[in-house]
């Protein structure tokens, strides 16, 4: 396995170093120039300090609403579960909070207005099965059909399968 990793990083340095040099880009016309003129970037620069700072509480820092995608409630609830706490009301409240994100297609995204996220579906789902949510439910099905619709639990990242493991659903 170590072998493996080491002839990945080997290859990764070789293409780095056979990467040519981006054309320059005052050579490109001016209608295909990827990027801004100067001034407005700039201009875009001091507009986003100026708001950024005008929000700055007197202390030094930032106070905003934190929001995300359900990935944190559906962790929370992992956790809980593991520890025994499924059935604390907060658990049941976080549950209530992700159907309210839940995609029309079943799924749940990761950004606003988002496709369905594979990981966080998958989390999501699992979550509001253990605080007790029936499968068989709405939701759920809708939620069930699309994470099959996309491939399926196999397609999950690796924080999705420690969890899954933790709660003895994958070894």
């Amino acid at each position: 396995m170590f072998a493996a990793l080491k002839a990945r990083k080997k290859r990764s340095q070789d293409q780095k170093q056979n990467i040519a040099a981006p054309q320059a880009l005052s050579a490109l016309p001016a209608q295909e120039h990827p990027v801004q003129p100067a001034h407005d970037v700039h201009d875009a620069m001091r507009r986003t300090q100026h708001w950024l700072l005008r929000r700055q509480e007197t202390a030094g820092y930032w106070c905003a609403e934190l929001e995300g995608d359900t990935i944190l409630e559906s962790e929370f609830i992992l956790l809980w579960a593991f520890l025994g706490r499924r059935e604390d009301p907060l658990c049941t409240r976080l549950a209530k909070h992700m159907l309210a994100q839940q995609l029309p297609t079943g799924g749940w995204a990761i950004y606003p207005n988002g496709p369905l996220e594979m990981s966080a579906s998958v989390k999501a789902y699992f979550a509001l099965k253990l605080v007790g949510y029936d499968p068989e439910s709405e939701p759920m099905r809708r939620a069930r059909t699309a994470i099959l619709a996309a491939g399926g639990a196999d397609q999950v990242n690796s924080f999705t399968r420690f969890y899954l493991a933790l709660l003895g659903q994958i070894s």
